[in-house]
């Protein structure tokens, strides 16, 4: 199933328009990041770099991922970001494919670290990112004081080799 996917870069709304449907757990910011990724508005904080994927399979819009740097971010550390898999894709090994499809290009980007950031009471994603080799970082307040949507957040990071 994977091998007919793809990460595309696209800045046209519609291809965000069914994930804004397929993956409401995102919330409205990642919503009005996609927004911002497509020309529509400006970012309230700028970043150094960032690009949005879409998950394509069959010719169908299935997920979304993204990789950042804030101003303040080392150019060997890339942040994962906008994250998802429509619910009906979740369980099949998409997500993993995901994952390593935007590590892949992270480390084309050049980023030997890669850092995410999480509710602390997601369970089911502390899992998923601990079983794709991410070691838990910490506390987003303690590790990245004002880096994330909330203080509260949990850190996740993980070492990319070549």
């Amino acid at each position: 199933m994977n091998s007919d996917c793809e990460l595309i870069v696209t800045k046209k709304v519609e291809d965000f328009i069914p994930l804004f449907r397929g993956i409401p757990e995102l919330g409205d910011p990642v919503f009005l990041s996609m927004l911002h990724w497509c020309g529509v508005g400006k970012r309230a904080t700028e970043l150094k770099s960032w690009r949005v994927y879409v998950v394509r399979c069959r010719d169908c819009n299935v997920g979304v991922s993204g990789l950042y740097q804030r101003p303040e971010t080392v150019s060997s550390e890339i942040w994962l970001g906008w994250f998802g898999v429509v619910a009906e894709k979740r369980r099949t090994g998409l997500a993993t494919w995901c994952l390593q499809a935007t590590e892949k290009e992270a480390r084309r980007l050049r980023a030997t670290r890669l850092l995410v950031y999480c509710d602390r009471t997601a369970a089911g994603v502390h899992r998923f990112y601990t079983t794709n080799r991410f070691e838990l970082i910490g506390n987003a307040d303690e590790h990245f004081p004002g880096a994330t949507a909330t203080d509260k957040d949990l850190i996740f990071g993980k070492r990319l080799a070549d």
